[in-house]
């Protein structure tokens, strides 16, 4: 096992000051083209560079690790060999992060493609064959089993509250669906006609929710389909100016209010703020293709624009960080005292209270950094 991962120089912006209560986090970091193997580690919070021994080298990661509360624990989508062959591949590995140790390898015979642990004891996980399996965190046993079939993306809605992990599964050349897991090991699925997902690309974000419902909405389509999670009930609304014919991002704000991004092919199509009342929406930024919310704050960004964050009542302007465009995603740590942007060359660290640059580390276009939380 390698002692560290290089992803280049920090380059020097003076003397940063970070925020006191910023943490080193937890990563999935590393760069197989350059000999780099990806590992789960811990990397400062402003160079971006492994700090001491790398917890665990992941050969084959599938999708994000999904964090237990505390911290200490995670679990996440895997594809290795089992050492009794007849049990099949392990496809999720539970790691106490804390040990420093892998505390449960599960035979599911094929990788997870997306994982959530979304109660003290429970993960569920959705694997590339299209069985969403229920897992004992404790013994590693599967508890529960369904099947959708073949996959073609599936997302997740990070709603591990209340007692339940909640999917959306885009499938060729069929309607979507929302599986959800709840906190008694059953689970409920709902079929949406009028949502289908174009093409085998995958769009992140496609789901968002407030813990009470989730929000649904297809590329190129002019409405949203909300699901009541608790009793599995749906309505459709038509929302005229909903932006996105190639992509669509979505994200939740609070108050009501529902943030809808998109591109139209190569070109941003903007970010528009949805009242999930009255089911109107007005602009809030025309250079976006993209949405992130980071604690109370909504960012909108895209491969053609710069990192804008909006907050307050009534989502306004708070600041414009100096990033240039962001071709890649935007980042936090668990407590959304740090955010990450990627670039084509590198990273800019921000604080995400004024927007203002704390770092920009060099970080190659090959490079793998998958912020997890801090530890």
């Amino acid at each position: 096992m390698r002692s560290r991962l290089s992803f280049g120089v920090l380059m020097a912006l003076g003397a940063a000051v970070t925020p006191a209560h910023a943490a080193d986090p937890l990563a999935l970091a590393g760069d197989p083209a350059h000999g780099q193997p990806i590992a789960l580690t811990t990397v400062d919070r402003l160079t971006l560079r492994p700090t001491g021994t790398p917890i665990l080298e992941i050969p084959e990661p599938h999708g994000l690790p999904s964090v237990a509360r505390g911290g200490q624990r995670l679990a996440i989508g895997v594809s290795t060999s089992n050492p009794d062959p007849s049990q099949g591949r392990v496809g999720v590995q539970i790691v106490n992060v804390r040990r420093r140790t892998v505390s449960r390898a599960v035979a599911t015979g094929i990788a997870a493609e997306a994982v959530e642990w979304y109660a003290s004891r429970r993960i569920a996980a959705l694997l590339q064959d299209g069985r969403l399996v229920l897992i004992n965190t404790v013994s590693g046993r599967i508890v529960a089993t369904t099947s959708f079939g073949k996959l073609q993306c599936t997302y997740q809605s990070g709603q591990a509250a209340q007692g339940r992990a909640v999917f959306l599964v885009a499938r060729p050349g069929a309607p979507a669906v929302v599986a959800v897991a709840r906190k008694d090991s059953t689970m409920g699925r709902l079929t949406l006609p009028r949502v289908r997902f174009a093409g085998r690309r995958c769009q992140t974000r496609a789901m968002a929710g407030d813990g009470e419902y989730a929000y649904v909405s297809a590329p190129g389509t002019g409405s949203i389909t909300r699901i009541r999670l608790a009793t599995m009930d749906v309505d459709v609304h038509r929302v005229p100016g909903l932006p996105g014919a190639a992509t669509r991002q979505l994200a939740w704000a609070r108050r009501g209010r529902l943030v809808v991004a998109g591109a139209d092919a190569s070109r941003p199509a903007g970010a528009v703020v949805v009242d999930t009342e009255r089911w109107r929406a007005r602009s809030l930024d025309h250079d976006a293709s993209a949405v992130r919310r980071v604690g109370p704050r909504v960012l909108t960004f895209g491969a053609t624009s710069t990192l804008r964050a909006f907050g307050g009542p009534a989502l306004r302007l708070l600041w414009t960080a100096p990033t240039g465009r962001v071709t890649g995603d935007v980042q936090a740590d668990d407590r959304g005292a740090l955010i990450y942007a990627r670039t084509n060359t590198d990273a800019v660290v921000l604080d995400p209270r004024t927007g203002r640059m704390l770092a920009r580390p060099a970080l190659a276009s090959t490079a793998r950094l998958n912020i997890i939380g801090g530890s």
